[in-house]
C-alpha cells in the first residue's frame, strides 16, 4: 500500500468514519460517548426547523448559485470585452472583493485595521 493512499485513508475516510460514529452516540466533549443508536436521526428527522432549512437549502441552490454563476459568466465576459471605462469597472468589483475577503481579518488583527483605515475608531465608544 502506497504511502499516498495511507494518508488518505487516515486524512480523509478516517473523520468520515468517526463522524458517523459519532452520529449513532450521545456525545459530550468530554468523556466518551455511549451508543443511542439512530435516536439522533430520528429527533433531527421529527424536528420542524430541519425541514425548513432543508427548504431553504434547495431554494438556495437552485436559485441563487445558479443566478450568481450567469451574473459572474456576464461580467466575466463584459470585462474581458473592449469597452470604455474597463479599468474602472475592475476596480470596483475587485475592490468590493477584496474588501470582503479582509473584513474577517480587520476584527482579529490589528495590522489589517490600520490598513483599511479603521484603526482610528475605538472601541470603547
Amino acid at each position: 500500500m502506497s504511502p499516498l493512499v495511507v494518508l488518505m485513508l487516515i486524512f480523509s475516510e478516517g473523520p468520515i468514519c468517526f463522524s458517523f460514529y459519532m452520529s449513532l452516540t450521545e456525545w459530550k466533549l468530554s468523556g466518551v460517548g455511549h451508543f443511542i443508536g439512530l435516536r439522533n436521526f430520528q429527533e433531527l428527522f421529527l424536528d420542524d426547523i430541519t425541514w425548513l432549512e432543508l427548504k431553504n437549502s434547495m431554494v438556495y441552490m437552485v436559485f441563487k448559485v445558479p443566478s450568481g454563476v450567469a451574473i459572474s459568466m456576464v461580467l466575466a465576459y463584459f470585462l474581458n470585452q473592449k469597452v470604455p471605462f474597463k479599468g474602472v469597472f475592475r476596480v470596483i468589483y475587485f475592490g468590493c472583493l477584496h474588501r470582503s475577503v479582509c473584513a474577517p481579518l480587520e476584527e482579529d488583527m490589528p495590522c489589517f485595521r490600520f490598513y483599511s483605515g479603521s484603526w482610528w475608531k475605538r472601541e470603547d465608544g
